[in-house]
């Protein structure tokens, strides 16, 4: 198979040393890639371990573990085997067959790599499974990332045949008098991708016999048209801290496509990679142009959409208030969704840096309490200046969603310190200073 080895060389797939983890059902397609890196890993100075996943989906399953461990013994390769009980996860999980025996599969590829008993995982994906997946992806409404289809390497994961046709696979499988298993669901034509194969790809091959070809060489056009727009993409636009990513509004001046491309890398960001469509985007999009100052959003994933002054923020945390009053005490408190404060009470100061603030702890009045903001609440502002809190933290730009979040030293209404933000001018401390407050404060945000 002269084009998997060209494809290994153009696309850098496997280097010298590499121990190359290769997927194998059993399957005609993944025999014959097996077997074929088997031929070559000398010539290359690289070595190969058979990774055989048991999804017990099926009575003949273990038919095809039993046949995958014979092989790779006759042939003196390491096999890695496991067995899994997709049924069940997919119930617990509320995933489909498929999406849930794909991602117990891959949690075992990636556990081999994590623990370094590979370096690569080699797919057994051909030429027609790129057709499909492309197809597949069209029909679902896709863009043009969608069209892309599948790449020759993603992170540790490499697909030699790639650009091998179906043809060239079982013609090397006859010359060589190669066995392999048939899977019978391959027949079931209730999953989607089966039905592209069985029933919709024979009746196009019969008016163009070299749709195959044709629709993978599509793929790879809109491979350099979205490579070309992705590197007029500035991702660095994107800012991520903690649950929560920040996209500035200027972005949503950009071209749509620019705009759509920088949205789908906010929600990777989140590790949501699923469920978010085209229509999602579009309300982002309108909710960013159009929206109001604090309003927000919800979408799929338990993912909160808010407008904050310049930005929108992205996240899939949801906040709750449960802070009551407690004593003013020289002491650590961990706040949610703000942060760690460390109060301490010091004669002198030797390095005032170290501090966010520093207040005179000796014009405090007694029985202040931390506590969250409420109605009525008053704020001296350093330099002098009586204001409500609610109107000082719109002159601050602080987000209406996080203003319920951010403790306060008070007593009755009047506040003394807007943690990590500002001191009252009552409290600031000077010259005549005997004891300071200091506060060390660890946001979550920064």
């Amino acid at each position: 198979m002269q084009s998997v080895y060209n494809t290994i060389v153009k696309y850098n797939l496997i280097q010298k040393n590499d121990i190359v983890g290769v997927a194998v059902s059993g399957g005609s397609d993944s025999i014959a890639l097996l077997n074929f890196l088997h031929e070559i890993k000398d010539k290359m100075n690289f070595d190969i371990i058979a990774l055989h996943v048991d999804h017990t989906l099926r009575e003949t399953s273990l038919r095809d573990a039993k046949f995958v461990t014979d092989y790779c013994a006759s042939k003196g390769i390491k096999l890695l085997s496991t067995q899994v009980d997709v049924s069940s996860y997919c119930k617990q999980n509320g995933l489909s067959i498929e999406d849930g025996a794909r991602e117990l599969r891959y949690n075992f590829f990636a556990k081999c790599y994590e623990d370094k008993i590979i370096t690569k995982v080699a797919l057994a994906h051909h030429m027609l499974d790129q057709a499909e997946t492309v197809m597949l992806h069209i029909l679902r409404g896709s863009g043009l990332k969608g069209a892309c289809g599948m790449d020759e390497k993603r992170d540790f994961y490499i697909r030699p045949l790639l650009h091998t046709s179906k043809y060239e696979i079982i013609s090397y499988i006859n010359a060589n008098n190669l066995t392999y298993m048939t899977d019978e669901t391959n027949l079931d034509n209730e999953y989607s991708r089966n039905y592209i194969r069985n029933v919709i790809f024979p009746i196009i091959q019969e008016k163009f016999p070299a749709f195959e070809k044709n629709i993978c060489s599509f793929s790879n056009n809109c491979k350099l048209d979205e490579n070309y727009i992705l590197s007029n993409t500035n991702l660095d636009l994107l800012e991520k801290k903690n649950n929560q990513v920040y996209v500035p509004l200027k972005v949503f001046s950009e071209h749509t496509s620019i705009i759509y491309r920088l949205l789908k890398k906010a929600f990777n960001l989140l590790q949501i990679y699923k469920d978010i469509e085209k229509k999602h985007f579009d309300i982002v999009y309108k909710f960013a142009l159009e929206a109001q100052n604090g309003s927000k959003i919800d979408l799929p994933h338990n993912v909160i959409v808010y407008k904050d002054y310049d930005k929108i923020t992205i996240t899939n945390k949801i906040l709750k208030n449960v802070l009551e009053p407690i004593d003013l005490k020289l002491e650590q408190y961990v706040f949610e969704n703000f942060g760690t404060v460390t109060i301490k009470k010091q004669k002198s100061l030797q390095n005032k840096n170290l501090y966010r603030h520093i207040i005179d702890y000796d014009k405090l009045p007694t029985n202040c309490v931390i506590r969250y903001r409420q109605e009525g609440d008053i704020f001296v502002k350093f330099g002098g200046g009586k204001k409500k809190l609610k109107d000082f933290f719109i002159d601050k730009k602080i987000p209406q969603r996080k203003r319920d979040f951010i403790p306060l030293i008070a007593h009755e209404n009047m506040v003394y310190v807007v943690l990590g933000i500002e001191v009252s001018e009552l409290v600031k401390y000077d010259d005549l200073t005997k004891n300071f407050l200091t506060f060390v404060i660890e946001k979550e945000d920064e």
